[in-house]
C-alpha cells in the first residue's frame, strides 16, 4: 500500500495503484481544498466591496460638508482625519482577525 496511517501518500504513486477509500479520500481532500479557497475569495470579496462602500461614503460625505461653508473646511479637515485614523485602526484589527481565522481555517484543512 501506498499510503500510511495518516493518509498521506508516500513515495511515487499511480491511480491505479491505489484503492477506492484511498482514490475517495483524496476526492474528499481536494473538495476541501476547493471548498477552503471559495470561502477564502467570497470572505475577501466582501472585505473589497466592504472598503469600497466605505470610500465611496467618505467621499460622498466629504463633497457634501464642503459644500455647506467654506469656513469651516479647516476644522472639517482635522475631524475628518481623526475620523479616517479611527476608521484605519478598525480596518487594520479587522485585518488582523481575518488573517487569524484564516490560518486557523488554513490548519484545518491541513
Amino acid at each position: 500500500m501506498w499510503v500510511d496511517e495518516s493518509h498521506r501518500l508516500r513515495g511515487p504513486v499511480k491511480l491505479e495503484d491505489l484503492d477506492d477509500e484511498v482514490i475517495k479520500h483524496l476526492a474528499d481532500q481536494t473538495s476541501r481544498i476547493v471548498n477552503a479557497e471559495k470561502t477564502v475569495f467570497q470572505k475577501l470579496n466582501f472585505y473589497v466591496e466592504e472598503i469600497d462602500k466605505k470610500i465611496s461614503q467618505t467621499i460622498s460625505f466629504i463633497n457634501k460638508e464642503f459644500e455647506k461653508d467654506s469656513h469651516k473646511n479647516a476644522t472639517f479637515m482635522k475631524n475628518i482625519r481623526l475620523e479616517f485614523d479611527q476608521e484605519i485602526m478598525i480596518r487594520k484589527r479587522e485585518k488582523n482577525d481575518f488573517m487569524k481565522e484564516m490560518r486557523q481555517f488554513g490548519e484545518q484543512i491541513k
